[in-house]
């Protein structure tokens, strides 16, 4: 008897395991279409709620924030471990140039951060470059394989016209100011026929779209104002929240922007990464939501992946 109740309970992890492995081994745009099939019940709900509702512009209170925060576990952190960035460059490099031509050899990173990118390009024979803001970020390895790494604005590339066979983009058209300037620029060094890449979330109206993981509460900046998230980091002593880092677009921004630029590039592929595990707060706080947007898609949209060709 007890062999058989410690087989039931040891069941269900054998299951999630035997999911997680399926999961792992099915292309990426699958797993997200199954995700969204799941979930559909609830995305419909939500809509409805969405769609019903009258828009406020009050927020919740302090005290609510208090009490919700200790509802959600911590999201998982972007580790800047020392063998965690090499992985990650390595993955995004490997998985770049897996969509594009063998000719493509100079390639440019704008928002690099550390470089890594460009190192394993670098390591893979490609001429590689890198822009960013914050130049003391750039990672001694790559500096030493010959990656150029140049503290520079992204909205104001100093290169000339058609410097590059690519541009690429992680994480960064989120927090740029003008994105649409800074896609102009992108556009203007790329040659003719050449690739940009862009991969980038979450996107400010997603779940954890404030970029402040020291607030566990998904929508956080949807719920509360900034001064009642100011005033909970400080009696909580968490990190201060730094506003200014996100540009607060939304999906439907992005997609025009994308839209505003068809005479200049080629869409190749496009994809967006849904993010469903939070509805129930958009049903339970419809109005608010509908004060930021009246598009279910802006509040569950969480990244953008797009391959363009310059034209």
């Amino acid at each position: 008897m007890e062999t058989t109740r410690r087989r039931d309970r040891l069941r269900p992890a054998a299951i999630q395991a035997v999911r997680d492995r399926v999961a792992a081994a099915l292309p990426a745009h699958l797993v997200r279409r199954i995700q969204a099939l799941k979930a559909a019940p609830r995305i419909r709900s939500a809509r409805r709620a969405l769609e019903a509702a009258q828009p406020v512009e009050e927020r919740l209170p302090l005290s609510e924030l208090r009490r919700m925060h200790g509802e959600y576990a911590p999201s998982p952190t972007y580790s800047y471990e020392s063998d965690v960035r090499s992985d990650r460059g390595r993955e995004r490099a490997e998985a770049f140039l897996a969509l594009v031509p063998e000719s493509v050899h100079s390639i440019l990173e704008t928002g690099c951060f550390d470089g890594m990118v460009g190192y394993h390009l670098a390591r893979q024979g490609k001429d590689a470059a890198g822009i960013d803001f914050r130049p003391r970020g750039f990672d001694q390895r790559a500096i030493d394989a010959g990656v150029r790494l140049l503290g520079m604005d992204a909205e104001a590339l100093e290169f000339e016209d058609d410097s590059f066979d690519a541009v690429i983009s992680y994480d960064s058209f989120e927090h740029f100011g003008n994105p649409e300037r800074a896609l102009s620029e992108i556009q203007r060094v790329v040659r003719p026929g050449g690739y940009v890449y862009l991969e980038f979330g979450p996107l400010f109206l997603s779940p954890m779209g404030l970029h402040a993981p020291q607030i566990t509460v998904p929508y956080c900046q949807v719920l509360f104002s900034n001064e009642t998230l100011t005033q909970f980091t400080e009696e909580a002593e968490l990190k201060t929240i730094d506003f200014a880092h996100c540009n607060e677009w939304t999906l439907l921004q992005f997609r025009e922007l994308f839209a505003s630029f068809a005479d200049r590039f080629e869409t190749v592929s496009y994809s967006e990464d849904g993010e469903f595990n939070h509805l129930e707060l958009i049903e339970r706080h419809a109005p608010i939501f509908r004060g930021r947007s009246d598009q279910l898609e802006d509040f569950t949209c969480a990244a953008i992946r797009v391959l363009l060709r310059n034209r």
